[in-house]
C-alpha cells in the first residue's frame, strides 16, 4: 500500500454529504411541522371525505324528521280534536285571518232586516230581535267589533258560510250547538274539519239531550260581559228535543247590549208551538224569560209584561239586611194585601228563614209568591246554595215581588213562574179527598208548572184569598207532593188550615 492510501484524508466523502444533508433536511421538516399532503388516493383523505358527507347526510335527516315530527302532532291534534267532540270545546291551531281582508269590502250598512222588538230589563239592556237571512249576519260581524261570541244554535253544513263567518269574526269567539240526531252531522264534522285548520276561534257543543243545554249555557255565560249575537237556526229546538223556555233562559243571560237572530223559518215554527202569539214572532220568547221584560216595538207603544210598577215603591226593604233584623223590617213594611202576610206573621217568617238556613235546603217550591219569597231567597244567599221556584197565583204579587228581588240583588236565588195565564181543567175540593190530581190547560208552552222539579226539600204554600185553594193551590200541591225529597217539609198558610191561630204552620 502506498503511503498516500494510508493517510486519512480531511474531506469528507461524497457518500457522506448525501447523507448528512438528508437528514438536516428532515429534521427542519419535522421542526416545521409539515406533512407530505395526501393524495387522492390516500387512505386518510378517503376517511375525511366521508366524514364531511355523513355530517352533512345527518344534518339534512335530522331537518327532515324534525318536518315530519311536526306534521304528526298536527294530525295527532286534529285526531284529538275530532275526539272531543261529545259536548267538549275544541279550536284550531293556525292564526285567524286579518280583518284588513273584509274591511273594504264588507264596509256595514244599515241592516234592511226587520227589527221585531228590543228587550230592556236590569240595566236598561237593549237586546234586539231580528229576522234575517243568514248571510247578513257576517256584516253584523265586522259592524259589532264589541261582540265577544257568537252563539249559533243548529246544525251548520255550509263550508263558505263557515269560513266567511269564522274570517269575520277574528274578534270574536264562535260556539256551534249542534244536534247528533240529524243525518248531516256526518257531512257537518267534515267540513268543520277543513275550517277548523285555519280558524282557531270555532268551539263546538254536541247536544245530545236537553238537560246538556240547560246546563252548558250558564256555564258558558259565566263571567261574560261583552255583547254576544245568537244565531237560531231552523229545526234545532225539534232536533235536539230543548223547548222554548231553555231558550229564554238562555236570552235572559245574555249581557248588555247583545243581539238574537232568526230565521224566518224558526219563526214560523215557534209560531206553530205556541197558542199565544203576536205580529213579532220571537217577542214570546223573552216573554217566556224568568226574568221581568219590557218589549218595546217599532210599530206599538211599550208592552209591559210583569215589570216594575208604582206599587213597588211603597214595599221597598230599607238599607239593612233582610236577614239581619227580619222582625223588625217585616213589621215596618206597608205591605199589600195580596202578598197573603200580615204584620204579625213576622214570627212565622223569623222561624221560616232560621229553618231554611239550617236544613240547607237545596229545592225549594213557593206557591204563592209574596213576602216569602225574599225570606226564602235571603236564606238561600246565606247559605251560598239551593235555589227556589215560586209560583205566583197572580201577575199583581209577582209584579212586587219582581221588584223587591231586585232591588236587593236576590233575584238569582229564585225564578218566579206565573199560574195566573193557566186554566184549571179539573181539580179537587179537599186534601183529604181522593181526587183525580188537577190537569192544567197552559196558554204558554209550560204545560207543567213544576217542569224540571225533582226532588223538593221544602213546600211554602200561602194564598190571596181563600178561593184560590180549590182553584188553583191543591192541584198544585197535590202535584209536587209527587216530588218530594225523603225529608221534605210542606209549610202552609193559615188560610189553608182554619185551625191555624195565624201565619203559617208546618207539619
Amino acid at each position: 500500500m502506498t503511503e498516500q492510501e494510508d493517510l486519512p484524508s480531511d474531506e469528507p466523502r461524497e457518500e457522506d454529504v448525501s447523507e448528512e444533508v438528508k437528514d438536516q433536511a428532515a429534521s427542519e421538516t419535522e421542526s416545521e411541522g409539515y406533512d407530505e399532503p395526501d393524495t387522492d388516493d390516500s387512505p386518510e383523505f378517503r376517511l375525511q371525505e366521508l366524514s364531511f358527507e355523513y355530517a352533512r347526510e345527518r344534518a339534512s335527516l335530522a331537518e327532515q324528521i324534525s318536518q315530519l315530527q311536526q306534521e304528526n302532532d298536527r294530525l295527532q291534534c286534529h285526531i284529538r280534536k275530532l275526539e272531543q267532540f261529545g259536548g267538549h270545546t275544541w279550536s284550531g291551531v293556525s292564526s285567524p285571518v286579518t280583518n284588513d281582508r273584509y274591511s273594504q269590502r264588507y264596509f256595514f250598512s244599515p241592516s234592511p232586516l226587520e227589527s221585531l222588538a228590543t228587550v230592556k230589563h236590569r240595566s236598561q239592556m237593549n237586546l234586539e230581535y231580528c229576522e234575517l237571512d243568514v248571510s247578513d249576519l257576517t256584516s253584523a260581524l265586522v259592524a259589532r267589533t264589541d261582540i265577544s261570541s257568537l252563539l249559533v244554535l243548529g246544525n251548520v253544513s255550509d263550508k263558505k258560510w263557515l269560513q266567511d263567518v269564522a274570517g269575520r269574526a277574528e274578534h270574536a269567539r264562535l260556539h256551534l250547538f249542534y244536534s247528533s240526531r240529524r243525518k248531516d252531522v256526518s257531512e257537518m264534522l267534515s267540513v268543520l274539519g277543513s275550517v277548523m285548520n285555519g280558524h282557531p276561534q270555532i268551539n263546538l257543543h254536541r247536544i245530545s239531550e236537553p238537560s246538556a243545554f240547560d246546563s252548558l249555557v250558564p256555564a258558558l255565560m259565566r263571567g261574560v260581559r261583552s255583547p254576544v249575537l245568537v244565531l237560531l237556526r231552523p229545526q234545532f229546538v225539534s232536533d235536539t228535543g230543548i223547548d222554548w223556555n231553555s231558550i229564554a233562559r238562555m236570552i235572559s243571560l245574555l249581557p248588555d247590549g247583545s243581539r238574537v237572530f232568526s230565521e224566518k223559518l224558526v219563526n214560523e215554527s215557534f209560531k206553530a208551538e205556541l197558542t199565544r202569539v203576536t205580529e213579532n214572532s220571537l217577542i214570546e220568547l223573552a216573554w217566556l224569560s224568568p226574568l221581568s221584560v219590557i218589549l218595546a216595538d217599532d210599530e206599538s207603544e211599550e208592552l209591559a209584561l210583569g215589570d216594575v210598577s208604582g206599587e213597588a215603591e211603597h214595599v221597598a226593604f230599607s238599607d239593612s239586611d233582610v236577614s239581619g233584623e227580619l222582625p223588625a223590617i217585616l213589621a215596618s213594611l206597608s205591605l199589600p194585601s195580596s202578598f197573603g202576610f200580615a204584620e204579625e206573621a213576622t214570627s212565622a217568617l223569623s222561624k221560616l228563614h232560621e229553618r231554611i238556613k239550617f236544613k240547607k235546603y237545596r229545592q225549594i217550591v213557593e206557591i204563592g209568591a209574596g213576602i216569602t219569597t225574599l225570606v226564602i231567597a235571603d236564606a238561600l244567599r246565606q247559605n251560598s246554595r239551593g235555589q227556589a221556584v215560586s209560583l205566583g197565583l197572580s201577575e199583581g204579587s209577582l209584579t212586587q215581588v219582581r221588584s223587591l228581588l231586585r232591588e236587593k240583588n236576590l233575584d238569582i236565588w229564585v225564578e218566579l213562574r206565573s199560574i195566573d195565564r193557566m186554566t184549571p181543567v179539573e181539580a179537587a175540593s179537599s186534601l183529604d179527598t181522593v181526587a183525580t190530581p188537577g190537569r192544567w190547560e197552559s196558554t204558554i208552552d209550560l204545560e207543567d208548572p213544576l217542569y224540571g222539579l225533582e226532588g223538593v226539600d221544602l213546600v211554602c204554600v200561602h194564598m190571596d184569598s181563600e178561593s184560590d185553594f180549590g182553584e188553583k193551590v191543591e192541584p198544585l200541591l197535590r202535584e209536587v207532593s209527587k216530588r218530594l225529597s225523603a225529608d221534605a217539609e210542606i209549610w202552609l198558610d193559615g188560610k189553608v188550615l182554619p185551625a191555624s191561630s195565624g201565619g203559617m204552620a208546618s207539619f
